[in-house]
């Protein structure tokens, strides 16, 4: 009988820990927005409205949601966790697809995390959310919470949209939001940072004329040495050792895409 009632206590306190790690995530709120500041002090008027820019042309690109929610503690929760609870609880997403993103910032425990259904976990892995918040955490280490949270949000949107290959439709005052296009030119886009002067060097051009010198050159090689394992092979003198035709023995197979999301503190 005793250990009856030790059961039942135990399962009474797990209960009782869920119900209040469940209570920590706000209530859905009643009117939806593409970001929600709980702290009360982090998101500017300006970011607000340039993050309800960005969301709703991702939102008509693509059908991925993406909310920016700012609270002060997650009251022992894990980021992970309380993101995924926020998806789920709210409904962000379209149903049936679970393309939800959330962009949380724990302002009062320093910690970033993106969240995603799993309708985007291969399409944003947990090792890209890491990288795009990696891209912007010196924001968060220098308390620049409002800058760090857009510059975050606009680099999640344009990664997205550029995954699922789409444009985002954005008016001049989002495009100009203080965001100078670097992500976007990194990544091929039409952002002016990175561009070269026509009358300078062109690094393009010169690449092009290695790749098109080293195709004459193994063209030649494998035309007149074509028992010595290739061009490859002769430049690093694998022929003089005799491996120039060793096959490399089988890759194992890859390892499983990663997904849910990633985090960080800061």
């Amino acid at each position: 009988m005793k250990k009856v009632w030790a059961l039942v206590t135990a399962l009474a306190l797990m209960l009782a820990l869920a119900v209040g790690a469940s209570a920590a995530v706000p209530k859905k709120p009643s009117e939806f927005a593409y970001a929600y500041d709980y702290d009360g002090s982090v998101l500017s008027g300006s970011t607000l409205d340039t993050i309800a820019q960005y969301g709703a042309a991702l939102e008509d690109a693509t059908g991925i949601q993406a909310v920016a929610v700012v609270v002060d503690f997650l009251d022992g929760q894990d980021p992970a966790d309380y993101a995924t609870d926020l998806i789920n609880t709210w409904g962000i997403g379209q149903k049936g697809e679970n393309n939800g993103v959330v962009v949380l910032l724990a302002r009062g425990d320093r910690k970033i995390q993106i969240g995603t259904g799993k309708g985007l976990d291969r399409v944003l892995s947990g090792s890209k959310c890491g990288d795009l918040i990696d891209d912007n955490i010196d924001y968060f280490a220098d308390n620049k919470f409002d800058k760090g949270m857009l510059n975050l949000y606009e680099d999640v949107c344009r990664y997205l949209a550029r995954a699922k290959g789409k444009t985002l439709s954005l008016s001049q005052g989002a495009s100009d939001s203080g965001y100078n296009g670097g992500y976007d030119s990194a990544y091929g886009g039409s952002g002016s940072y990175g561009g070269y002067d026509e009358g300078g060097f062109d690094l393009f051009e010169f690449i092009l004329g290695v790749i098109f010198v080293y195709i004459v050159i193994c063209v030649l090689f494998n035309a007149l040495a074509p028992n010595r394992g290739g061009c490859l092979s002769y430049f690093f003198m694998g022929w003089l050792f005799g491996r120039g035709n060793r096959r490399r023995p089988p890759r194992g197979p890859r390892p499983p895409m990663g997904g849910g999301g990633g985090g960080r503190s800061f």
